[in-house]
């Protein structure tokens, strides 16, 4: 019974990103010319829903196999701005944040441990009436700041929060030494603010399905929420520094979450992506998709645009992604992740950006940091 469980949670995610509402009306025709379409009856449900979802990523595939022009991707670029806010979730006004410094440590530079108010009466007053309006809801953060800082800033997010890789001799510290502040946030659901025992009956390997399915019946997605809290951390640095030049770092499946930030908010000059899946078609392909990774899917987003769309939307800003997988987070479907990757190359070269993309295999961690400081550094 479990295992019928896990197929159904699995599969109706999958037409659930390729269209919100699916066709019902011909759900019942399974026949054709007298014989049964499926002879497995348990996995015909999963074979109706698959051919529904393969039908509408052809259907785009189309779409976008025919941009070889600049206009062609201006007019795309243009397309997907005007979508995102729909398809995504309402998104916050510009508001002023003040953050609140709770301690601060760490000798040399420092460390500060702090939170900003993340909505408040101004944004809540064009929202619905039923809305809590005096709630606050918070960003935790860490702020790491170099001896000798300059004008670099850097956001930086991981699925598991903040205090991953904050502790001494940790990658935030590599980029630190560099010379770059680093902003570490607890987005909404990560480290401090995680769900907790939540769990319910679509739990996969410590994910609640339910709570995305729950983000879509009040007309919000997961990783449009993350996006906003993002796009407001950029803005406090930027009302602090207003030369600030700002880098975003995402990891895994974050990295939809700061490519809808970059496409809201053009003052995320680099994005670098780090061992990101390749798009959401691929999620669609991989029957065992990782679990992990629809919390950060949008719903009915491949009716409109794919990962690889609103990567290349951003050219000609700066781009560097290593280690790409596929839905699966292995390198296992390479000949799809090839096909995801060609779609931004050829963004950045019909914008004339070749030099500002740069695409390597998983590196060490070591070799990591050289070459991403190196791209950083390079003008």
């Amino acid at each position: 019974m479990k295992s019928i469980f896990r197929i159904l949670f699995t599969v109706i995610p999958l037409v659930i990103l390729t269209n919100r509402s699916a066709d019902a009306q011909n759900e019942l025709d399974v026949i054709r010319n007298n014989w049964l379409e499926y002879s497995d009856a348990a996995n015909s449900l999963y074979h109706h829903l698959t051919l529904q979802a393969f039908s509408l990523l052809k259907e785009r595939e189309n779409r976008i196999s025919v941009f070889n022009t600049l206009m062609d991707w201006q007019n795309r670029q243009n397309h997907i701005r005007e979508t995102l806010a729909d398809i995504v979730g309402s998104f916050p006004e510009k508001t002023p944040l003040n953050a609140r410094i709770g301690i601060t440590g760490r000798s040399g530079g420092g460390t500060q441990s702090a939170y900003i108010a993340a909505m408040d009466d101004r944004i809540y007053a064009a929202a619905p009436e039923n809305y809590i309006t005096n709630y606050t809801r918070v960003i935790p953060y860490l702020l790491f700041k170099p001896a000798k800082p300059d004008n670099r800033f850097m956001i930086y997010l991981l699925p598991s929060g903040k205090a991953a890789e904050a502790s001494s001799g940790g990658e935030i510290e590599g980029f630190v030494n560099k010379g770059i502040t680093v902003l570490a946030p607890d987005l909404i659901g990560t480290g401090e603010t995680g769900t907790g025992a939540l769990r319910g009956d679509a739990y996969f390997e410590g994910v609640s399905h339910n709570l995305w399915y729950a983000s879509m019946l009040i007309g919000r997605s997961i990783a449009g929420i993350h996006a906003g809290d993002v796009v407001r951390l950029v803005r406090l640095l930027k009302k602090n520094n207003n030369e600030a030049e700002i880098t975003g770092f995402a990891r895994r499946e974050m990295t939809p979450v700061l490519l809808h930030s970059a496409a809201f908010e053009p003052d995320i000059e680099n994005i670098i992506l780090s061992e990101p899946y390749s798009s959401y078609k691929t999620i669609v392909m991989n029957r065992f998709y990782e679990p992990h990774f629809i919390l950060s899917a949008v719903p009915g987003a491949l009716k409109e645009y794919d990962l690889p769309d609103l990567a290349g939307s951003l050219a000609p800003r700066r781009l560097f992604i290593s280690g790409t997988t596929d839905g699966n987070g292995s390198l296992t479907d390479s000949t799809g992740i090839d096909a995801d990757l060609s779609v931004i190359k050829n963004a950045f070269h019909i914008r004339k950006a070749d030099n500002e993309l740069m695409i390597l295999p998983r590196q060490s961690e070591d070799k990591s940091l050289d070459q991403l400081m190196e791209w950083i550094n390079k003008k």
